[in-house]
C-alpha cells in the first residue's frame, strides 16, 4: 500500500473516531457550575420580564438546559418567566423580551416533530 492511501485510512480512523466520541460525548446538559454572578447589574430599578417558551417542546428550558442563561438574565436584574401555554396577545402583552429556541411541533422522536411549531394564531400574537 502506498503512503497516500496509508494517510488517507489514517485520516479517515481519526475522523470515525473524533465523530463516535462527539455522539458519544455530545449530550448537551446545562453548565450548572456556570458562575452566573452579575457585578454591576443592568437593571436595579426596573426589572425588564423576559419570557422562555416551554410550550412549544423546546429542547432549551429556562429550568433545564437554559437555567445557567435564566439565571444570569435574573442577576442582571430581568424578571424570568417560563410560558406554559400557546402565544396569545395576552399572555405575550406583560412581557419585554421572548426567548424561543429549538420550538417543535411535537416530541423528540415522534411523528409529528417536523410539523410546524407554532399556529398562525400564535405567530399573529408575536407579530
Amino acid at each position: 500500500m502506498c503512503n497516500a492511501h496509508r494517510s488517507h485510512y489514517s485520516l479517515s480512523a481519526l475522523i470515525l473516531a473524533l465523530a463516535v466520541a462527539f455522539i458519544v460525548r455530545g449530550q448537551q446538559e446545562a453548565d450548572l457550575t456556570f458562575d452566573a454572578s452579575v457585578k454591576k447589574p443592568a437593571y436595579t430599578t426596573t426589572h425588564p420580564k423576559v419570557l422562555i417558551d416551554e410550550a412549544h417542546f423546546n429542547f432549551h428550558t429556562a429550568g433545564g438546559r437554559y437555567k445557567p442563561f435564566a439565571e444570569l438574565l435574573t442577576n442582571d436584574g430581568y424578571t424570568v418567566a417560563p410560558n406554559k401555554e400557546r402565544f396569545s396577545a395576552g399572555s405575550l402583552d406583560r412581557f419585554a423580551v421572548l426567548v424561543i429556541a429549538n420550538a417543535a411541533g411535537g416530541p423528540a422522536g415522534g411523528p409529528d416533530r417536523s410539523k410546524p411549531a407554532f399556529t398562525n394564531a400564535e405567530c399573529e400574537a408575536v407579530r
